[in-house]
């Protein structure tokens, strides 16, 4: 495999190696762990989680700051409820690396704000800690569960979606040197 960002037929990676998407399936997915706890608290918690991160998200994307157009926002808002199930729902295997990376390719081809976005996935997940502990106070248990996977998740989706912003980055400059 090559390596991030390596020349390979004269352009630019845009995507990580397969090395690199290997290592972050064996680091995150921690033997099947990860995506079960994943699948637990969707399978639990989905029906809280959904209109929290309906309304979270409309508010960001509405906030001139972060640069996404007043005709855009529900359309965003549908691609983050989409792609939120996803990352729950979904094997966690190349095509779900590349799912998170796609928040990445997203950002910068839309232009969206990095610490915008970085703020909204901040404040969503205080906003579903929240709901879900006073929902499930008498499991806490699943309590405990539910806040490390999101927790987890969370940073999961910043490292990826930094990575592959980078990445692009990386190949723009490429492209502009070569010109």
């Amino acid at each position: 495999g090559e390596d991030e960002g390596a020349v390979s037929d004269g352009r630019m990676r845009k995507r990580r190696s397969d090395e690199e998407v290997a290592l972050r399936i064996r680091l995150y997915n921690e033997g099947g762990h990860f995506q079960a706890a994943l699948r637990t608290v969707w399978a639990r918690a989905s029906h809280i989680m959904v209109p929290i991160l309906k309304k979270h998200w409309h508010q960001v994307f509405s906030n001139p700051l972060s640069r996404v157009a007043p005709h855009d926002v529900d359309k965003f808002v549908a691609v983050v409820l989409e792609s939120t199930e996803q990352r729950y729902t979904w094997p966690i295997d190349a095509k779900w690396i590349d799912l998170c990376a796609r928040r990445g390719r997203e950002q910068v081809g839309m232009n969206i704000s990095q610490p915008m976005a970085v703020r909204g996935l901040m404040d969503s997940g205080t906003a579903l800690n929240a709901a879900i502990s006073e929902h499930f106070a008498d499991d806490m248990e699943f309590v405990a569960l539910a806040l490390d996977t999101i927790n987890r998740l969370h940073c999961i989706d910043v490292e990826i979606t930094k990575t592959q912003i980078g990445i692009l980055h990386n190949a723009r400059t490429a492209t502009e040197l070569a010109d």
